[in-house]
């Protein structure tokens, strides 16, 4: 079904699907590039570096995007985090 999510964890999916490469810059993925830091409330607060992995829309849900399979891909962090809402048809 291509407006449902599979019921394994999507990020992992996505990685296989997608080979772990960044559909956005063509970068590998790296589920190591991450910090975990201790918060002002003494709390762990994690950190993720440019290369980690995300599961991005590819026509956010904002422009009328759906939470589905064929609309999610996976994206470095910082790419996801540019792209932000940006979509071009």
């Amino acid at each position: 079904d291509l407006h449902s999510f599979p019921t394994r964890r999507s990020s992992d999916l996505a990685i296989e699907r997608d080979g772990g490469i960044c559909y956005i810059c063509g970068t590998k993925c790296n589920w190591d590039d991450y910090n975990i830091k201790t918060g002002k409330d003494e709390r762990p607060v994690t950190l993720v570096g440019p290369t980690y992995p995300t599961v991005e829309h590819v026509k956010p849900l904002s422009k009328g995007g759906l939470n589905s399979w064929s609309n999610v891909r996976l994206a470095c962090f910082e790419c996801n985090t540019k792209k932000s809402t940006h979509w071009e048809e």
